[in-house]
């Protein structure tokens, strides 16, 4: 997370200098696209522009859409199967969806029971490291090529009970429980005495030293 962080940080002008870029563009095109259909409308030039130049210009102006940029992220955990999709294909190539407390992620929007199906195919696809090309009218989209997804949940046990059930057993029926290691560790409630915390700990830090290093270097 603190390599997310300071990518944020890094990134975060040139993002919106992309955004910006990217706006200033589709204003363009939906004035191109609005002097077109005045043009034909009233078959006059719009502005000394003739309807087929006016075309011609909205050809070249497709070809010069600028990238819109974004944050590069490593974890995701409110979302849903649009959202995920869009930012595992335009962002960094591995990411993970993440929560140490999976209510907020079982919760969502996307795991609805109307959209629940969705969401699960696309981590089945995800989790074989597969390619997905969706297809949307209205969102936007983008190919997810060469991508690696990690789903690392933490939830209470009637959190899990509720997503077995949850879309008459989907879970189960379309394999996403097979793709899971579920661990369920003896409960320690009540029987778990106060201990001071340790002042360091230095081979954990070692560890995130090395796994910062080794992003930073790729």
């Amino acid at each position: 997370r603190e390599w997310q962080r300071d990518k944020a940080e890094e990134n975060k002008d040139e993002v919106r200098k992309s955004v910006a870029q990217h706006a200033a563009w589709e204003a363009e095109r939906t004035g191109l696209l609005t002097a077109i259909r005045e043009a034909k409308r009233s078959s006059k030039p719009i502005n000394g522009n003739s309807l087929d130049r006016l075309k011609n210009e909205l050809e070249s102006h497709e070809l010069d859409e600028p990238e819109e940029l974004h944050p590069q992220r490593l974890f995701f955990e409110d979302t849903n199967a649009e959202s995920l999709a869009y930012f595992a294909a335009k962002g960094y190539q591995s990411f993970s969806l993440w929560s140490d407390e999976a209510g907020l992620t079982i919760g969502s929007h996307g795991m609805r029971d109307d959209r629940m199906m969705g969401f699960l195919a696309l981590l089945n696809r995800l989790w074989d490291g597969g390619e997905f090309e969706p297809c949307r009218k209205i969102a936007k989209t983008a190919p997810i090529i060469g991508r690696r997804c990690t789903v690392n949940l933490m939830l209470q046990n009637s959190i899990l009970e509720h997503l077995q059930e949850a879309g008459k057993g989907l879970t189960r029926g379309i394999g996403a429980f097979a793709r899971f290691l579920i661990l369920k560790p003896i409960s320690t409630m009540g029987s778990r005495e106060y201990q001071e915390p340790p002042q360091s700990l230095p081979k954990m830090d070692r560890f995130h030293s090395r796994v910062l290093e080794i992003m930073l270097t790729h």
